[in-house]
C-alpha cells in the first residue's frame, strides 16, 4: 500500500509520529512493519563502513519482506534517504573512505525511487540541542548518550546535518519537510492527509 521513510534532525518529533501513525494504523486495522536502526554493537574491528553496509542490507531486507509478507504499509524509521546525509557527516569526518561514501551514495540513489513518501522533520540546531535536557527527563535516551553528544564537534555536526538536510530537499522535491517545532497534533493530522492512509 504505501512504503514511507521518516527521518531528519535529532529531536524533531519523529519517533512521536510514527508512534501516533502506528497507533492510527492499528486502530482502523491496517497492517503495517517498521523497520528501525539494526542492533550492530561496534565490537573491536568493527567501524562506520560497516555500519553503513549492515544499515543497507537491513533496508533492502525489509524491503524484500514487505513484498513478501503483503504489509500494508512499511514505515522506514530512518531509511535511505537519511543514510545520504549521514553518510557525507562521516566521510567529511574522516570515519569512511571516499570510495566507500561514493559507491554506497551511488548505490542509495538508484533505489529512491522505492520509497514512496519520504518525510524530513527539520528543526533548528540551536533547538534541537534545547531538546536534548528534555530527553533525558522524559527518560527517552541514555543519559551517558545525552552528554557524549554533547560536545564542540557534534555541535557542529548538528550544523552540518541540517544543511544537509536542505541540500536534499533541494535534490529531491519529493520529500515531504515537515516543521518539527508544531504542535504534534497538528503534525499528525498533516501527515495522514498526506498518505491518505486513514
Amino acid at each position: 500500500m504505501a512504503i514511507i521513510e521518516f527521518f531528519g534532525m535529532e529531536r524533531a518529533g519523529k519517533s512521536t509520529q510514527i508512534r501516533l501513525l502506528i497507533a492510527e494504523l492499528t486502530h482502523v486495522k491496517l497492517s503495517f512493519a517498521l523497520h528501525k536502526r539494526p542492533p550492530i554493537n561496534f565490537k573491536e574491528g568493527y567501524n562506520l563502513e560497516y555500519f553503513h553496509s549492515k544499515y543497507y542490507e537491513s533496508i533492502f531486507d525489509a524491503f524484500q519482506r514487505y513484498h513478501t509478507e503483503d504489509s500494508g504499509v512499511l514505515i522506514f524509521d530512518r531509511g535511505l534517504y537519511d543514510r545520504l546525509v549521514l553518510l557525507h557527516l562521516d566521510y567529511k569526518n574522516g570515519e569512511v573512505s571516499k570510495k566507500f561514501k561514493e559507491d554506497l551514495s551511488r548505490n542509495i540513489e538508484d533505489h529512491l525511487n522505492l520509497i514512496d513518501h519520504p518525510i524530513m522533520f527539520l528543526i533548528p540546531p540551536k533547538i534541537s540541542l534545547e531538546r536534548w535536557p528534555l530527553q533525558i527527563i522524559e527518560n527517552r535516551d541514555n543519559l551517558r548518550l545525552i552528554e557524549e553528544l554533547d560536545t564542540i564537534e557534534n555541535r557542529l555536526d548538528m550544523h552540518y546535518l541540517f544543511n544537509g538536510y536542505n541540500v536534499l530537499k533541494e535534490r529531491y522535491p519529493n520529500i515531504t519537510e515537515i516543521d518539527g517545532t508544531r504542535a504534534r497534533e497538528d503534525i499528525h493530522k498533516d501527515i495522514l492527509s498526506i498518505f491518505n492512509i486513514v
